[in-house]
């Protein structure tokens, strides 16, 4: 779990540069700034959760723990889901179109959120969920990154 938590601070490092190497007239817009805030708030979800199972694992039986994980993993899917929707809510109405990509993960994000409740309460498999999560967080990190340049390169202007 540790390269997870190694990929998830690479991306968040990356963003960190993108915004600070982006020519800028003044400062940034709210649909950037959540963005950001997004995309910061993922990956750094995703360091966290990933270095969770080296903290508890002396303390918990495998069992416990991986009930444990899947519940936790669960409360941050759902977390990041309604901060999300709060957030959208409060930036409202934007000139810029929204990508169909940020609907669809937002509608995947929900739906592991839900299969990450299942596997806590046992009704599916528990075993691995805490990994699929954790790579969710990292791929919806990945896939803001990339929102987040695109909009940055389409809002160039040109020389």
């Amino acid at each position: 779990m540790d390269s997870v938590s190694e990929v998830a601070v690479t991306i968040a490092g990356f963003s960190g540069l993108l915004v600070v190497l982006s020519p800028r007239d003044d400062k940034l817009s709210r649909l950037e700034r959540y963005r950001i805030y997004f995309l910061l708030t993922t990956s750094l979800s995703a360091v966290i959760l990933g270095l969770l199972p080296a903290v508890i694992g002396p303390y918990l039986a495998p069992e416990a723990a991986d009930i444990f994980l899947c519940a936790t993993g669960t409360l941050c899917l759902a977390g990041l889901g309604v901060w999300r929707l709060n957030m959208l809510r409060r930036l409202g109405p934007t000139s810029t179109p929204r990508p169909r990509i940020v609907a669809v993960l937002a509608l995947l994000n929900w739906t592991m959120a839900t299969v990450a409740a299942l596997a806590t309460f046992g009704v599916i498999q528990r075993t691995g969920m805490f990994g699929v999560i954790l790579w969710w967080l990292v791929a919806v990190a990945i896939s803001q990154f990339a929102v987040h340049i695109v909009s940055v390169l389409e809002s160039r202007k040109p020389a």
